[in-house]
């Protein structure tokens, strides 16, 4: 939970992102360093008026065209989890789907790609605060804004690791495709669609289901997103 403790070395939100950097930093030096590991820090308040330190977590690995602020493309999961309620500090709530396996997508996509070089820059993102109202998704988006990132692209993995659905079926050959906009010719829904099209290319067997809406029905987020998928 992202009002967990911070300084225990093995549970609390502390652990868990100290833990994050030290695997993109093992797969930073395996490809030799070319993987840049930072941490973006925001305070944010909470409902009785304190104040909680949120931690972002990411790799940024340039582009060829060496520009830090040209195009960017940003993949993105959150590594806070809650248990029945989002200010529940105390209760073991490990967030197995929701959402440890997006951010094993993304951990695993940084140690991957990153001994590859490619045409525009890759971010990848781990967020905190998602639970309280995508708190570390908002602080990544204003840095983005004031440092006048050109982020042409923000996906998003959340719970992309169960295969059962609510009446018991199981898939695990479906992965739903969200994304937003106005039209059928929106940026992000034309990135939906490359992301199918490279999908059939790569995994035959996999169906990447496109559904254009932001988030499931009931699910969308309150505040304010990165945007992309």
């Amino acid at each position: 939970n992202t009002f967990s403790e911070t300084a225990s070395d093995v549970r609390g939100i502390g652990a868990a992102r100290r833990w994050i950097e030290s695997d993109l930093r093992a797969s930073s030096a395996a490809a030799g360093r070319r993987l840049e590991v930072k941490t973006l820090s925001s305070n944010k308040k909470r409902k009785d008026g304190s104040e909680v330190e949120v931690v972002d977590v990411y790799g940024f690995l340039p582009g060829r065209v060496k520009d830090p602020l040209g195009r960017t493309y940003l993949v993105c999961g959150h590594y806070d989890s809650m248990a029945g309620k989002p200010d529940d500090a105390s209760s073991f709530a490990p967030g197995a789907d929701d959402d440890a396996s997006g951010t094993a997508v993304v951990l695993e996509l940084a140690r991957v790609l990153s001994t590859h070089e490619f045409e525009a820059n890759l971010v990848f993102l781990l967020v905190a605060g998602e639970e309280q109202g995508l708190w570390g998704s908002e602080a990544f988006a204003d840095h983005a804004a004031e440092e006048k990132l050109l982020l042409d692209a923000a996906i998003t993995n959340d719970i992309v690791g169960g295969s059962e659905g609510g009446t018991g079926t199981r898939n695990d050959k479906v992965v739903r495709c969200f994304s937003g906009g106005d039209g059928l010719h929106d940026p992000s829904r034309e990135l939906a669609r490359s992301l199918f099209d490279a999908a059939k290319r790569q995994m035959p067997d996999t169906e990447l289901r496109l559904v254009f809406r932001l988030d499931r029905l009931g699910e969308e987020p309150k505040g304010r997103i990165l945007g992309g998928l």
